[in-house]
């Protein structure tokens, strides 16, 4: 079904930020478009609010074919963490996992960016992803300093410890995420 978030009337408007994620399993892509249309065209506001950067789930239907394998919307903000962890998600679950890993790293370097941590535990199933255990241990272990309660980056760095047969520290990590719950 279709899942739309609240507009935030308090944003800045002359700024580009995500004011909607729409989760569409089945649509009307021409109607999605629309919107779309309109702010590639540089038409702001009117009455659907779609005036500020829209976030469309759709896998690669919301792509153009000249935008696929690029970087759109960070061309429009590329200071913007949010964006950047987005769409690093999008290259890792789309088998691009190893040019996702920059895309976190930009999106943690940014000193006003929220949830460091998310970006961090994701670079690190994309690293494990393609192979490197390595650098998803880091990258789980740096989301941990971040935020010590995340059960998601003691979750995956268990899981890690576990297909690595260090079968004492998965455990322990497991009560450390099971304590929270």
């Amino acid at each position: 079904g279709d899942r739309c978030s609240t507009f935030d009337d308090s944003i800045d408007r002359d700024k580009p930020h995500v004011i909607a994620t729409i989760d569409v399993e089945v649509g009307d892509i021409a109607t999605l478009q629309q919107p779309i249309d309109r702010w590639r065209s540089g038409e702001r506001g009117g009455e659907d609010r779609f005036g500020d950067l829209i976030l469309f789930d759709l896998g690669d239907l919301w792509l153009t074919e000249s935008e696929r394998g690029s970087r759109p919307n960070i061309e429009l903000a590329p200071n913007d963490s949010e964006i950047r962890q987005n769409w690093g998600w999008f290259l890792c679950t789309h088998g691009r996992a190893k040019e996702s890993i920059a895309e976190f790293e930009l999106a943690v370097r940014n000193p006003l960016y929220r949830t460091p941590d998310v970006s961090l535990v994701n670079a690190g199933k994309c690293s494990e992803a393609i192979g490197d255990r390595k650098r998803a241990e880091e990258f789980f272990m740096r989301a941990l300093s971040i935020n010590p309660g995340s059960g998601v980056a003691a979750y995956n760095l268990s899981l890690l410890a576990y297909r690595e047969a260090r079968f004492d520290e998965a455990r322990a990590l497991m009560k450390r995420v099971m304590a929270q719950n």
